[in-house]
């Protein structure tokens, strides 16, 4: 994924107005380019949360080593999440070639809009651990033999995981370029279940089909 780490600035400092603005535009155009409002949702809240992360840790009254563990989980969550949110502008027909680069994106390649395969298998949970309000989700390599590198060429970009705790109605959603994902829980969280489930997703982020729900034990 260099395209997309070329065109990310990496001073935190620099990302974090990128990142607004990326934001801001898509909030605007919301309804103009038609996009999902949920994944919107998420890039705000995920961008919310990088500001305050930032502001606390560069004030020498609030800064300290908690601020930055959690500035360092908050920029780590928005550069991750805005890598998926922004590879689907290229499939997009209603964002133009000149929008795409004003936000500072790489450009769109020339056979963007050519259909491409999305997994059409669920994929398998090889282990859950949870622990110390963590719970780490392991999904098996679906290339069995082969080296994870090779995972993209064949159209496994990654997964999309959806999941709430079980006094929650409404599912979060998130992705992971990785065979793995991590969930950071409060200690109040502590012996509540979680539900979640996963799907394959190509590098348009088409998900293929979804894994059965899962449930899993905060402790």
């Amino acid at each position: 994924m260099s395209h997309y780490n070329s065109y990310f600035p990496r001073k935190d400092g620099a990302f974090l107005p990128f990142a607004g603005n990326i934001r801001d535009k898509s909030k605007l155009n919301l309804q103009t380019w038609h996009l999902d409002t949920d994944q919107v949702t998420i890039l705000d809240t995920d961008t919310t949360n990088a500001y305050t992360a930032y502001d606390a840790n560069v004030n020498p009254e609030t800064s300290n080593r908690r601020t930055a563990t959690n500035k360092k989980r908050a920029f780590s969550d928005l550069r991750h999440y805005l890598r998926f949110f922004t590879d689907s502008f290229y499939v997009n027909e209603y964002i133009s070639d000149s929008d795409i680069e004003a936000m500072g994106l790489r450009p769109r390649h020339p056979h963007a809009h050519e259909p491409l395969p999305v997994p059409g298998d669920a994929p398998i949970i090889s282990d859950v651990i949870s622990q110390h309000h963590t719970v780490i989700i392991y999904v098996a390599n679906p290339l069995q033999g082969h080296p994870v590198q090779h995972l993209v060429s064949a159209g496994y970009y990654g997964f999309i995981i959806r999941y709430r705790k079980e006094d929650e109605t409404e599912w979060m959603q998130d992705a992971s370029t990785k065979l793995h994902y991590s969930l950071y829980f409060d200690a109040d969280d502590a012996t509540k279940h979680l539900h979640f489930m996963i799907a394959w997703i190509n590098p348009r982020m088409q998900p293929g089909p979804w894994c059965d729900e899962q449930i899993v034990l905060i402790t």
